[in-house]
């Protein structure tokens, strides 16, 4: 949705139903296999104006994902949700811009990296920027997340050699970015009465090598500039949980690592 000029601008996207944006990749060989799955801007809102209003309000089920599986004697497999699953961009150059998603239903955003070979398999699976919302405004900028329902945002990366080297790497990197400006009012909020989920998960098995890597890298990012008053809120009345989780298993060495930084 693109509206790029207008005195008032209203961008509105209401999901009662199932709304599916899947990148999916499958390759199998015998010697080697690749495959490789990208989705950006799964749902995008963007809105130029004097005033700009945009929202998204989802009671059903709103899947965005990005799914790759390689089956081979070396096989790679790289999913991921790049630049933005659910991006709102409002920018009311001369007064007002808001940006507002409300979710009593589903949402989930998800990068799955499946690699099984025989001696080498890599799987690496990566979310940025899951959902983005960005609100610019002279008079006022305003950017809300209201979550009353279930969000999930995961990468998961299973990679198994059944006679070699494993490798395994899942990241989430600002799983929820809000930025907001004005040279008034700047306000962002996060508010969750559901459950949001933020997680990585990296698992390796190989006979000589395993190594698995899971990151969260900024999970819920709030930057607000105001020049009368800004504000960034962070209400968690629900079930709020980020983690990353390795798990490594190798015959000769196995490494796992898994690292949590700046959730919130």
């Amino acid at each position: 949705q693109y509206v790029p000029l207008g005195t008032n601008v209203a961008i509105n996207f209401v999901n009662d139903g199932t709304a599916t944006i899947l990148a999916s990749a499958v390759a199998t060989a015998t010697n080697i296999a690749n495959a490789s799955a990208v989705g950006s801007y799964g749902v995008a809102q963007t809105g130029v104006g004097t005033t700009v209003a945009i929202s998204l309000e989802n009671n059903g089920a709103l899947n965005v994902g990005a799914v790759a599986a390689a089956t081979a004697d070396n096989a790679v497999a790289s999913a991921g949700v790049l630049s933005a699953g659910i991006g709102q961009y409002a920018s009311g150059a001369d007064n007002i811009g808001s940006v507002a998603l409300l979710n009593t239903g589903d949402i989930n955003i998800f990068a799955d990296a499946s690699a099984n070979g025989a001696t080498f398999a890599s799987a690496i699976a990566t979310i940025s920027n899951a959902i983005e919302q960005y609100a610019s405004g002279a008079t006022s900028a305003l950017a809300s997340l209201s979550n009353e329902g279930l969000i999930a945002i995961s990468a998961v990366a299973n990679a198994a050699a059944t006679s070699g080297t494993a490798l395994a790497d899942a990241l989430v990197v600002a799983a929820i970015n809000q930025n907001v400006n004005s040279t008034g009012l700047a306000s962002a909020v996060v508010a969750n009465s559901g459950t949001l989920s933020i997680a990585a998960s990296a698992n390796a098995t190989g006979t000589v090598l395993a190594s698995a890597s899971a990151t969260v890298a900024t999970g819920i990012v709030q930057n607000v500039n105001g020049g009368t008053l800004g504000e960034a809120t962070l209400f968690n009345g629900g079930a709020l949980n980020i983690s990353a989780i390795a798990n490594a298993s190798g015959s000769t060495s196995a490494l796992a690592y898994a690292n949590v930084e700046n959730a919130m």
